[in-house]
């Protein structure tokens, strides 16, 4: 589904630029490069490092050691030519609000206009994480902490909501691929997984600075 939207974004903007927030083993670029567009792939160091073993760096992709949660790397991304599509998943959900709120909002300022997806885990998701069948095993440090019910309330610091949806919303394309069962349950029992699947959403928003939004 993250693919699905940046494949928009690089048929209306071949020639622009993807930005890949905590890029870990991503392979996004194997998948959707166009042969016109630019990369950038960002994470932190040890991850980058692990990363470096196995994909290559072109000219028109880079890959960088950075933190979301400084702005160096915003000067670095600024370098690539606009427009931009940030890709944030499964990244600012394992930060606490403020620091997930101070992050957004730094990019909203140096790149209004942009497009950002990304995901959101409401507070019940974030509450139920010790009864998940993998987040229980693992220690709590590990799991994701940033509470977000309404993505739509993120304008607030700079994010106008497109759209959001869940996994229930996902492609006709998507369903197909899916394990007959899994096809089966989405198609004639959705009410089954609702109550797991809603607190997660995916959504792409329009940054815009604090002077765009009149405050």
């Amino acid at each position: 589904m993250f693919d699905e939207e940046v494949r928009e974004f690089l048929t209306a903007n071949p020639e622009g630029s993807v930005i890949e927030i905590g890029a870990g083993l991503n392979t996004r670029y194997e998948r959707l490069d166009n042969g016109r567009a630019s990369w950038l792939e960002s994470d932190l160091p040890d991850s980058m490092a692990l990363r470096k073993r196995f994909f290559t760096e072109t000219d028109r992709r880079r890959m960088i050691s950075a933190d979301v949660l400084d702005t160096d790397w915003h000067e670095v991304a600024a370098q690539l030519p606009p427009p931009y599509c940030f890709v944030s998943e499964a990244v600012i959900i394992y930060l606490d609000d403020n620091d997930a709120k101070r992050a957004l909002a730094s990019m909203a300022r140096r790149f209004p206009g942009a497009t950002l997806v990304m995901d959101t885990t409401s507070g019940a998701m974030v509450d139920d994480q010790h009864n998940h069948d993998a987040m229980k095993t693992m220690s709590s440090d590990s799991w994701f902490r940033w509470r977000c019910d309404d993505p739509s309330e993120l304008s607030e610091i700079g994010l106008d909501l497109v759209r959001s949806y869940t996994f229930l919303d996902a492609s006709p394309e998507i369903r197909n691929a899916m394990p007959l069962f899994h096809r089966f349950v989405f198609r004639w029992m959705p009410w089954v997984l609702r109550r797991k699947l809603e607190g997660y959403r995916i959504n792409r928003f329009t940054l815009a600075n604090q002077r765009q939004l009149g405050q």
